[in-house]
């Protein structure tokens, strides 16, 4: 994966732009990541969530991913990301998000994860995505299920704010199935 083409790129939606994490965010991620039943969700989020995760986050994570904010595009408000995230050995990634509470039930981060999986397809040709979800994040089940992602498989991932190993669906979402999907989406 090019992850200097995904760290230049800049992607819009209908009602998003989705651009780089910057540091001044920072205060942002920590108000929306610092909710438990954010972070409940999510295997890779502690909770509490305080300035030093952020700077983590920001010093270390985004460094080595391709991590877009979520910004509304009508007033600038921040909130979530979504994320590629590879191993330099592999041509594939896996797509990751969160969102903040405040913005959920809303469509956001299926519309985010729609322009992402398609810059991953169309610009990085990456042949498939994987991802997932804990087995009781309904809505992340949903938003993945709308993508045209389809199960491969069950694991246990630690949770980091349950601090516990939990049940988790893996996922696949192979670019000409995503790329069928979207053109007979558009058609109708």
């Amino acid at each position: 994966m090019d992850l200097q083409k995904c760290k230049a790129a800049v992607l819009t939606t209908e009602r998003l732009q989705l651009r780089t994490v910057r540091a001044d965010d920072a205060g942002d991620i920590i108000r929306l990541a610092n909710d438990f039943e954010v972070a409940r969700r999510l295997a890779r989020m502690p909770h509490p969530y305080g300035e030093g995760d952020a700077q983590h986050f920001i010093k270390t994570i985004l460094p080595n991913e391709a991590v877009w904010a979520l910004v509304r595009q009508e007033d600038g408000v921040f909130m979530g990301v979504v994320g590629l995230m590879t191993k330099s050995e592999e041509d594939a990634a896996t797509i990751g998000y969160w969102l903040g509470r405040d913005y959920w039930g809303q469509g956001y981060m299926t519309e985010a994860a729609t322009a992402v999986a398609r810059f991953a397809f169309e610009t990085l040709k990456l042949p498939y995505l994987r991802s997932g979800h804990l087995a009781d994040n309904a809505a992340s089940a949903s938003v993945l299920a709308k993508l045209g992602f389809v199960p491969v498989g069950k694991s246990r991932n630690f949770c980091l704010a349950l601090n516990a190993e939990v049940d988790h669906v893996d996922l696949r979402l192979d670019a000409k199935d995503f790329l069928y999907k979207q053109t007979a989406d558009a058609a109708e």
